[in-house]
């Protein structure tokens, strides 16, 4: 806000135009929005600026019915001292107006004939007109990928995104295979905290490959997107075989091995490779060979 406010740049917004089917809607989110009708084809998918348009959405036009008081996109403006501040209730509104009145016509009339009503009335307006002004004529700069699968607009966003929070394959591949029953995110999650339980930090990107692995797919983010025609009953299948196969891998570790905790396993590879042999046969059925070798 500041930086649109004083006419900085904040980046450009990526957009991925494509079929409507390609990524999977999540109704469930917590981040506002405004509400669409079903989307028709061809589609625009925003790929990077999500916390920059939602921001700037929640502060100038989330409705006053979903903007609870507290909320954190219940933003003012202070027209005496030109900064922005979060509402509470202990904080002195005079001279200030609401973001969300600005391109509300009847609210920002409103607004202004209370800050008329102040001593300095006529700088308080000036100020608001000011703000209005600023944040309808600041332009942001858009880049559209069109004709490209989705394999090709990970590469694109990992080449161009640098900063900022990483989105790599698997996050395309829980837009791709999300569904109202089937939720990667949570399974991640899930297994996540079962290999903490364990003494074992992995990152969300090893657990997605163990669960490719347990569904007879390469761990390679072009065979993993391919995932996303699956049913979710074959998806919760394939994160069922998983957990066993990181539970037996685990447990191997531990017992065959003394090595109780991931800093010891320094190569993400090990963990698929013990993932899929653990996969369909317990730990116990290692010949003697086999155990004497990895001791």
């Amino acid at each position: 806000l500041e930086s649109v406010y004083k006419g900085y740049p904040i980046g450009s917004l990526l957009f991925w135009r494509g079929e409507s089917s390609q990524l999977k809607y999540d109704a469930r989110r917590s981040y506002p929005l405004p509400q669409v009708e079903k989307a028709r084809d061809p589609v625009s998918f925003l790929l990077d600026g999500q916390q920059r348009l939602t921001s700037l959405y929640g502060c100038l036009y989330l409705p006053a019915e979903k903007n609870q008081s507290d909320d954190v996109f219940h933003v003012l403006f202070d027209l005496r001292n030109r900064a922005f501040l979060h509402w509470n209730e202990d904080l002195d509104t005079s001279g200030m107006i609401r973001l969300a009145d600005l391109f509300s016509p009847a609210a920002f009339l409103s607004a202004q004939r209370d800050l008329s009503s102040e001593e300095d009335g006529s700088r308080l307006l000036d100020e608001s007109v000011k703000l209005h002004a600023v944040f309808q004529e600041y332009m942001v700069p858009t880049v559209t990928i069109e004709k490209r699968k989705v394999n090709e607009v990970v590469e694109i966003f990992e080449r161009v995104n640098r900063t900022g929070t990483k989105l790599s394959s698997v996050d395309f591949m829980r837009a791709t295979t999300w569904s109202s029953g089937f939720d990667l995110g949570q399974e991640v999650a899930g297994i996540t905290r079962q290999a903490r339980r364990l003494g074992f930090l992995l990152q969300p990107e090893t657990i997605v490959k163990i669960i490719a692995i347990a569904l007879n797919t390469p761990p390679l983010p072009d065979a993993m997107l391919e995932l996303r025609g699956l049913s979710a009953a074959a998806l919760k299948n394939g994160v069922r075989r998983a957990r066993v196969a990181l539970k037996r891998a685990v447990r191997f570790l531990q017992q065959d091995l003394c090595v109780y905790s991931d800093v010891y396993v320094p190569y993400e590879g090990q963990f698929l490779v013990l993932s899929r042999l653990f996969l369909d046969e317990g730990h116990d059925v290692l010949s003697a060979r086999v155990r004497e070798n990895a001791a």
